[in-house]
């Protein structure tokens, strides 16, 4: 009949007897949205999806107002249902992604993150999965998961940098310095970071074939020091003084 103010009594009153009745609890929600009481609509959907009601209805009314209820945990519980019968977008894994960090659980996000790619063998997913490793404080979970993402297609240059600062970290100088060299030849002239890491790798290692060559290209770059060039200088005189010069 239209008079909405009494059907959202009716229906509160009949969850307070039967809390139970997921009938009830559903027709509450509803009747709590149109009548602007969003909050509590977001009550009644969590706990119709607490009680194991994981109907699409359900699943996407508890993703889209559970932050009114500064629950991400129970956001994340919606998402994993999800994710198993439908196929996500980036930008709703970025979500899924930015839940676990409010909830301050990155080390379960990132086995979440880990399992769903080994699942749906999207890259993306293995990022996800390492920063939040690395969020975790795990460096070694952390760095071979990047490292595993620096093997897919399509390359990342930060998936590579990052794998490569994790084991600079834990003192793997020579798995860093391989890492870089295995995929230097997809590394534009201009990516000014990774010249400048790999230049200090393979001059630490005292690889000097190595250092000079990544240290030419660093040089070009506006980044470059005069701390650079001398280098350059150096590793250049050893066989070409004339060049050097």
């Amino acid at each position: 009949s239209g008079d909405l103010a009494r059907a959202f009594q009716v229906a509160r009153q009949a969850v307070q007897q039967a809390p139970q009745d997921g009938s009830w609890r559903r027709k509450l929600a509803q009747v709590a949205e149109w009548t602007q009481r969003p909050v509590v609509a977001a009550e009644q959907w969590r706990t119709l999806f607490q009680q194991g009601d994981h109907s699409e209805a359900t699943v996407s009314a508890v993703i889209r107002l559970a932050l009114l209820l500064n629950d991400p945990s129970i956001a994340l519980q919606a998402w994993a249902v999800r994710a198993q019968h439908t196929t996500l977008t980036p930008a709703q894994w970025e979500d899924i992604f930015n839940l676990y960090e409010s909830a301050v659980e990155p080390a379960k996000g990132s086995l979440f993150f880990e399992a769903q790619f080994r699942q749906k063998k999207i890259p993306l997913l293995l990022e996800y999965a390492a920063r939040l490793a690395e969020h975790a404080g795990d460096d070694e979970r952390a760095g071979a998961l990047y490292s595993q993402r620096a093997q897919l297609e399509p390359f990342s240059m930060d998936a590579v940098l990052r794998a490569v600062v994790s084991l600079i970290r834990r003192d793997h100088m020579r798995e860093a310095l391989a890492l870089m060299q295995t995929h230097e030849e997809k590394v534009p002239a201009d990516a000014s970071e990774f010249w400048r890491l790999l230049s200090q790798v393979a001059w630490e290692l005292r690889d000097y074939e190595a250092a000079q060559g990544a240290y030419q290209r660093f040089a070009q770059t506006p980044q470059a020091t005069a701390a650079d060039w001398s280098r350059l200088v150096f590793l250049v005189r050893q066989k070409h003084s004339a060049q050097a010069a």
